[in-house]
């Protein structure tokens, strides 16, 4: 049977979008979601973001966006309560920010940062920075190690 070059480059061309199309990213026009890199950056989505302007502070309840990282994020939100922790907004920026585990709803945490700072709205997603030493700590195995004595 004969294939003239014709119909053979149309059927390579339809072959290649038919394979490409998993491959290609569809931008509905939202901020790109900041992408975790370390080991201690966990991707976060907010919940619930409220200002109060009398006290210029923000609180943020949030959760995990991926639900495989809520074992991480609890064990981290119950070692680094109360610290300071760095989050990443959509535009790249890193702000500082106070990280809170919330005891009465599980796998959640609170997030208090100065009104000014930044901004994050409900069903955003962020990523969480929290600090490294929690991660160099888990690797200590001598009982003199500081980090076996917290």
């Amino acid at each position: 049977m004969y294939k003239s070059p014709r119909s053979t480059w149309l059927a390579l061309a339809a072959t290649t979008v038919l394979l490409g199309i998993p491959f290609v990213s569809f931008n509905s026009g939202a901020a790109p979601t900041p992408r975790p890199q370390a080991a201690n950056i966990v991707a976060c989505r907010v919940m619930e973001a409220h200002t109060s302007a009398e006290l210029r502070v923000v609180t943020v309840v949030f959760h995990q966006k991926d639900k495989n990282d809520g074992p991480r994020l609890g064990a981290l939100l119950g070692k680094h309560s109360g610290t300071t922790v760095e989050f990443q907004t959509a535009d790249g920026v890193w702000h500082r920010a106070q990280v809170f585990r919330l005891k009465s709803c599980f796998g959640r945490g609170l997030l208090v940062f100065a009104a000014g700072e930044a901004q994050l709205a409900e069903r955003r997603d962020f990523g969480l920075k929290f600090p490294a030493d929690y991660f160099r700590c888990r690797a200590a195995t001598e009982p003199a190690s500081p980090c076996l004595r917290r």
